[in-house]
């Protein structure tokens, strides 16, 4: 399938899970990721045209709270659709 393109001022928003370490009993810490948790961090990976500040590959801070759950998945990823003004940060 083909990526979507975003319109107006959408970000197209690949998340980036937090990893979460896990100590099992033979003491071997293993990172696991919280897929249950939505996550405030992404990579830009599609901008529409009226997005000024942010850039394709930027990586960002987002609101998470008031982001609506509007997640699609293309192939294997999920994508976040993303207003810039709920952008706090670019790293």
């Amino acid at each position: 399938m083909k990526q979507p393109k975003p319109i107006g001022n959408l970000c197209l928003v690949e998340p980036v899970f937090e990893l979460e370490e896990q100590e099992k009993k033979t003491g071997i810490l293993l990172p696991e990721y919280k897929t249950n948790v939505m996550p405030d961090r992404g990579r830009v990976i599609a901008i529409g045209p009226k997005v000024i500040e942010v850039k394709i590959d930027d990586y960002i801070i987002f609101d998470r709270i008031r982001v609506d759950n509007i997640m699609d998945k293309v192939g294997s990823k999920k994508l976040l659709f993303l207003p810039e003004n709920l952008v706090k940060a670019i790293l």
